[in-house]
């Protein structure tokens, strides 16, 4: 040992060499396992989310069936196709049952080329702030909305409420202004591309998201 500085000897060298190769190895061992760990994890957390998603279509899908049932089977209704939508107590009576029988459905609506348009509401269940909202009678089941613009010079326009055994509780004013081929779901329509279900949307009448 010199004054002023220090010598590593041959032995201490080698060791040094050797603890750092393993040192290097090992961390290089354990940067790999750690490489392959994440790999594999991030593959089955992918077919899980896959599996997942694919269960979540098909539970979905099959909730909706009888919505898209129901929605073929108001296409084909002849009073639907021909817009006999005034003064048409049978074919309320329909639309309110098919609400009814189908928890999915909140309400059906039809809107024609001249704005002209028939929706059918379920509101037994809603509180009492969109009851407010709405104008209905405490014991009404249903909201019927009708607006015929068939008669450009002659609008009409009202709102009516039905009870359970669709009878009618309650008539009011309907909107005079609304204009369906305005709203998301008309133009979602329009596009005729295959699809059937439209992008979430909040509706006008209880300020819901729905589709």
């Amino acid at each position: 040992m010199k004054s002023g500085s220090v010598q590593l000897g041959f032995k201490t060298s080698i060791i040094a060499l050797f603890v750092g190769s393993v040192l290097i190895i090992g961390l290089t061992l354990v940067y790999l396992s750690f490489e392959r760990i994440s790999a594999v994890t991030d593959s089955a957390a992918s077919q899980f989310i896959g599996k997942v998603a694919e269960s979540s279509a098909d539970r979905i899908g099959s909730q909706l069936k009888l919505v898209r049932d129901h929605l073929e089977i108001l296409n084909a209704l002849p009073p639907i196709q021909s817009a006999e939508i005034e003064n048409n107590p049978r074919l309320y009576a329909l639309l309110a049952a098919m609400v009814k029988n189908n928890d999915q459905l909140f309400s059906l609506y039809v809107g024609y080329d001249d704005g002209s348009f028939i929706e059918m509401d379920d509101i037994g269940g809603t509180g009492r702030d969109s009851r407010a909202k709405l104008e209905a009678p405490e014991h009404a089941a249903y909201r019927l909305v009708l607006i015929s613009r068939f008669d450009p010079a002659h609008v009409k326009s009202r709102k009516l409420f039905l009870s359970d055994t669709f009878e009618t509780v309650r008539e009011l004013p309907g909107p005079l202004d609304y204009d369906p081929r305005e709203r998301p779901w008309y133009r979602d329509a329009q596009r005729r591309d295959g699809s059937w279900l439209t992008g979430p949307y909040v509706f006008l009448s209880t300020g819901k998201q729905g589709y």
